[in-house]
């Protein structure tokens, strides 16, 4: 895929019925992340092509953000350098309830950090910090 596509993801009970933008921009992602609640809209995914996509979960101002290259040969969590990885929170990402390390919990800001980045260069921003899996 070499289009710029944002998905969210929206429940109804049990049922996906998914929201499918074309051409995303930094405002449109913006506006996005801000109908994650955490409850029935609880994860986006925003493609850049080439194999690039940035998901990202939860809602309320609580988000695990994950940049994935390649069908995940190379992945990249966005950290809370702030907050240690030995405690463990939980967050509905993707309509699933997950214990995630504190540290992989970032703020609005930092997402939207990242969501700009990724919308010009394709990549995880080197300002963050990012947890990395995979070839580089």
């Amino acid at each position: 895929m070499n289009k710029r596509m944002l998905s969210e993801e929206a429940w109804t009970g049990s049922a996906l019925k998914p929201v499918v933008h074309e051409d995303w921009n930094p405002a449109l992602a913006q506006a996005a992340l801000a109908r994650l609640d955490g409850r029935r809209l609880t994860q986006l995914q925003l493609d850049v092509g080439q194999e690039r996509s940035m998901l990202i979960g939860g809602g309320a101002g609580r988000f695990s953000v994950m940049i994935c290259i390649d069908v995940d040969r190379e992945l990249h969590t966005l950290l809370d350098p702030g907050k240690a990885d030995t405690a463990h929170e939980d967050l509905l990402v993707g309509a699933q309830l997950g214990s995630f390390p504190a540290n992989q919990i970032v703020s609005t800001a930092v997402a939207l950090a990242a969501i700009h980045y990724f919308h010009a260069a394709g990549e995880a921003s080197p300002q963050l910090s990012w947890q990395t899996e995979g070839a580089r």
